[in-house]
């Protein structure tokens, strides 16, 4: 029987499922060199057990912490990611053989101060009695020599290391002991190719096992049939490139955003021709800088996307809340800081726990629940600061000493006293273990995912309330168990004081544990360092820039001179990840393993629109293959001239830079990368020339008109965008950037819009001429209860509940009075696709009109407006014979083309000021009589203007609220 060792457990699983269990998969012990199906660990299962205590995983990095004192380490050990790094180098190195000794005898500086850190470490693990995999390995070693195979590996009689590529030293001295007791074939992933720089770590530890009895070398056979393997041999040899026939391309977008677009849409066809979704690899050698965006861009083009490194535990509502209340102390908290803790609602439980400790509340099902539905709106509209002014215990009780003895604000001083105190006490002393078992013993209890389904509903993207609850609850039951082996690290080397802030290690530490959240399947997104020996149809590999791929090496781990210095017989590798080549390795090699299509691509720029160079191995593809698609520049790069312009997205870019040069460039580059999109707004430069000029070639033209069939159907509200400004209509509808969220803890001028508008709407679908002003309070309350159309937190919009309601009050009694003999025929009433120029062409109308009451053969539209009376005025006065606005002028026209027996007549209302009347128009203003231009006359030159990319700024008395002015010019030459 045989005894298989696989580079990964994606290889392991993919061999699994493309063999019959009875031929291959059933006939021997399958395994990989690290994680869950690690050979090493199965076999240290199966001796006898050690006299010390195995080191946890963590507890490493935690000693680097205790003992580096040297100056030249201080910056790695504070740092969030570096010490695991630097404890995994040091199993490798006490794997190799080495000890301290080795080290700082060395000349150089570095190695010598990284003896003394492994010396320091090594002190530590003798005085705790402590065996990590290193010493662990050594005593698998020592049984080996002495005893022979373990009973459960008697049977075996050969080894096979697959799809190798390189090994760590660990992995090459157990070979060496198992080489007496079995056959060993070392089965290479890539031919041999001489001296290539991309196999020298292949051929380094080819050598390591050249005198190695009962150790076979084997190299896969550059001759082949197959295109992608001989593809793969050929860049090894650095020679000309075989024809693609398609199944190669190497393409250069404008940014990362287009570039993750680009790699989708070939993912897309590719589903659409029938491979399965898992049969597709999406790579890139930084999820961090490249995962959100192919969330955002598969979620937009429908596609599913399997994710093989589950989401971190950070990632998780849960664990954010408990960091969040924990971070308080750290930042010296603002008052909003304060109100997003006190309303999450995965903090309810503890809090609740604090009240009744308190004693200051009686038994109520949720007593929490009810008090923060007071604090909340005491904090936000009382003048609290931040904790740098005072305590919120202290400024409350000043509030209370002014307003009298209520009891409610007695139990908020209290409570918020109490958990003022409390977060202090964790942080009273700088003491990892201490601060770890107050959260598991005083918080983490309390974290029950107990949530109310109704703080869920806001939530986008969420399948159902029952995946909420099942996610919450694996979190929490993650979460239990790895701070408790947080705890136990600590209490194992007998961590106390750190030179970091306990709240950032536990920050770091979540940060790396995965959720056991079960990923759908899908496209795979991985990290290069994942898909070793791993076998696809499609590959997409994107970011093949220099300086991202391959990663540059850490300063802080060895070079390959200080490699060279410590040992000959074995090779000493950072860790596989930081290995420079062996990531092009890496990627050469999944080519290899590639059946029908492989895209590469190369950014040409970053998020910050740096511009950036192909890496070393794209170049080499891109020289080497006739159908490379040509870079088109863009928001990152070089942009094309109008009258060179050949595709629509090159366009784009075009009338951006040529309207508004080097700040036009960036805008569309922030807004193609939704990660960087509130940069583009410090970002932009006055032009030199004023106003700018756009010089389209005849090709140009017809690329845009083409590109204007998405804006077939425009609303009117659209329309009236570009009346008042066309930049802002190109802002907003073709460069897709909008206003900065201003998060959920405000209320917007649009979400009270929305709002008024939501109430206004119901109460009018039931109206009575009779209703008295009783009633109407009444139904207004009820309306509340029901409505969903509150786009904020629970908390805000209950702050400005009694506001929203006057306004609405107003608006309703007014109304009434102004009803007369009209009654609501229409409410929220919706056209679309009816034609605006001509009836066998575009462009469309649509728009959904507020209210459209009736009386006789008379229509009359109401068209709110949350403004005051001045802007609304200005919002229907003619000037010139145009509109200001276009939107009540479309609305009637549409109704009157709707239903021509009927009298049309137009009002528009201000919800802020309703008393001072509606501002009215008559159905006649829609010809052209009476030196007024016909609605459609507007519209048919609004179009033309569109169509010829009339995209120029212009001064408007709506200036002041427009989201974009922070970049637009127009001020910088009013004068």
């Amino acid at each position: 029987m045989k005894v298989f060792v696989w580079p990964s457990r994606l290889a392991m699983e993919q061999h699994r499922l493309s063999c019959a269990e009875a031929v291959i998969w059933g006939d021997g012990h399958h395994f990989t060199w690290e994680g869950q199906n690690s050979l090493l660990d199965y076999m240290l299962a199966h001796i006898p057990a050690a006299s010390k205590t195995a080191l946890q995983d963590w507890a490493g990095a935690l000693i680097l912490r205790q003992v580096a004192t040297m100056p030249s380490f201080q910056g790695i050990i504070n740092s969030r990611r570096l010490p695991h790094q630097l404890w995994r180098l040091l199993l490798q190195l006490k794997a190799a053989g080495l000890n301290a000794e080795n080290l700082y005898s060395q000349e150089n500086a570095r190695l010598r101060q990284l003896g003394l850190l492994l010396a320091g470490y090594q002190d530590l693990l003798n005085k705790n009695n402590l065996e990590d995999k290193a010493d662990a390995l050594q005593r698998l070693l020592a049984y080996l020599r002495y005893e022979g195979l373990p009973k459960s590996f008697q049977h075996c009689r050969i080894l096979e290391a697959i799809d190798v590529l390189w090994l760590r030293a660990s992995d090459m001295r157990l070979l060496m002991g198992l080489g007496p007791h079995l056959k060993i074939n070392i089965k290479f992933a890539l031919p041999y190719s001489g001296n290539n720089h991309l196999l020298n770590l292949l051929d380094s530890t080819a050598r390591v096992f050249e005198n190695q009895d009962n150790v076979e070398i084997i190299w896969p056979d550059p001759i082949t049939d197959n295109y992608f393997k001989k593809l793969a041999y050929l860049l090894l040899q650095e020679e000309n490139l075989p024809e693609t026939d398609g199944k190669l391309i190497a393409h250069r977008p404008s940014g990362r955003y287009s570039e993750v677009e680009f790699l989708l849409t070939h993912a897309k066809e590719q589903l659409k021709q029938g491979v399965a979704p898992h049969e597709i690899a999406l790579i890139f050698p930084d999820l961090s800088i490249y995962g959100q965006m192919a969330s955002d861009v598969a979620q937009r083009l429908g596609l599913p996307l399997f994710f093989r490194r589950a989401q971190s535990l950070v990632t998780m509502p849960l664990v954010n809340a408990l960091l969040e209340l924990l971070q308080l102390e750290i930042r010296k908290f603002s008052c909003s800081d304060l109100i997003k803790v006190l309303q999450n609602p995965y903090l309810f439980n503890f809090f609740d726990n604090i009240l009744q400790y308190l004693g200051a509340i009686g038994k109520t099902d949720k007593p929490y629940e009810k008090l923060i539905k007071n604090l909340v709106p005491q904090i936000a509209d009382g003048g609290y600061i931040d904790s740098h002014e005072q305590s919120l215990g202290t400024w409350l009780k000043t509030k209370t000493d002014k307003l009298g003895a209520q009891d409610k604000y007695k139990i908020l001083t209290k409570f918020c006293e109490y958990l003022y105190n409390f977060i202090n006490q964790l942080y009273e002393e700088n003491n990892l273990t201490a601060f770890l078992k107050i959260i598991l013993t005083d918080i983490y209890p309390h974290l029950f995912p107990q949530v109310p389904l109704s703080w869920q509903s806001n939530l986008k993207s969420v399948p159902s309330p029952g995946t909420i609850l099942a996610r919450d609850w694996q979190s929490w039951q993650t979460l239990g168990k790895r701070l408790q082996e947080f705890l136990d690290s600590c209490i194992q080397i007998g961590y106390n004081n750190s030179s970091q802030h306990p709240f950032y290690i536990l920050q770091d530490f979540l940060s790396r544990q995965a959720s056991n959240e079960n990923p759908v399947p899908g496209i795979q997104v991985l990290r290069l360092e994942d898909t070793w020996g791993g076998r696809f149809k499609v590959l997409l590999a994107g970011g093949l820039c220099q300086g991202d791929f391959p990663v540059p090496s850490s300063p802080f781990f060895l070079s390959r001179q200080e490699r060279l210095q410590l040992t000959k017989s074995i090779p000493i590798w950072r860790t596989e990840q930081e290995e420079f080549h062996g990531q092009e390795s890496r990627l050469v090699a999944l080519l290899a393993g590639t059946s029908q299509l492989a895209v590469f691509t190369s950014p040409l720029a970053d998020s910050d629109g740096q511009s950036k160079e192909a890496s070393l191995l794209f170049e080499l593809l891109g020289q080497n293959i006739s159908t490379a698609a040509s870079g088109q520049g863009g928001a990152f790069g070089h942009i094309p001239a109008l009258e060179k312009v050949q595709d629509l997205e090159s366009l784009k870019l075009a009338i951006s830079y040529n309207l508004w040069g080097q700040g036009g460039q960036i805008s569309l580059a922030m807004a193609l990368n939704k990660s960087m999109a509130q940069q583009w707004q410090n970002e932009i430069k006055p032009l030199p020339v004023w106003p700018p000029k756009l010089d389209f070639s005849p090709s140009a033209v017809q690329q845009f008109r083409r590109w204007l069939k998405q804006f077939e159907i425009l609303s009117a509200s659209s329309l009236d965008t570009y009346q008042f400004c066309p930049q802002q209509w190109f802002f907003y509808y073709i460069m897709k950037l909008s206003k900065k969220d201003i998060g959920q803890y405000e209320l917007s001028p649009a979400d009270e819009g929305n709002i008024i508008h939501a109430l206004l709407a119901a109460f009018f679908k039931n109206y009575r001429s009779d209703t008295d002003q009783d009633t109407v309070i009444a139904r207004l309350e009820e309306i509340w209860q029901g409505l969903s159309a509150v786009n904020c937190h629970e908390f805000v919009a209950a702050s400005r509940k009694t506001t929203l309601l006057q306004q609405a009050f107003k608006v309703i009694n007014f109304e009434i009075k102004a009803m007369n003999m009209f009654k609501p025929a229409e409410i929220e009433f919706t056209f679309s696709r009816l034609p605006a120029i001509d009836v066998t062409q575009p462009p469309y109308l649509k728009g959904r009109i507020d209210r459209i009451d009736r009386y006789d053969n008379i229509l009359r539209i109401t068209d709110y407006k949350n403004t005051k009376y001045t802007q609304t005025a200005q919002y229907v006065a003619p000037v010139d014979g145009y509109p200001q606005s276009l939107q009540l002028p479309i609305y009637m026209a549409a109704v009157q083309a709707l239903y021509p027996e009927f009298i049309i007549q137009g009002r528009v209302l201000s919800s802020k000021e309703p008393e001072k009347g509606a501002r009215e128009e008559e159905g006649n203003s829609l010809s052209s009589s009476e030196g007024k231009e016909s609605i459609y006359v507007i519209l048919r030159h609004l179009w033309n203007n569109i169509t010829n990319a009339n995209f120029h700024p212009q001064k408007g008395t709506r200036c002041n609220y427009c989201q974009f002015q922070i970049i637009c010019q127009i001020t910088e030459y009013e004068n």
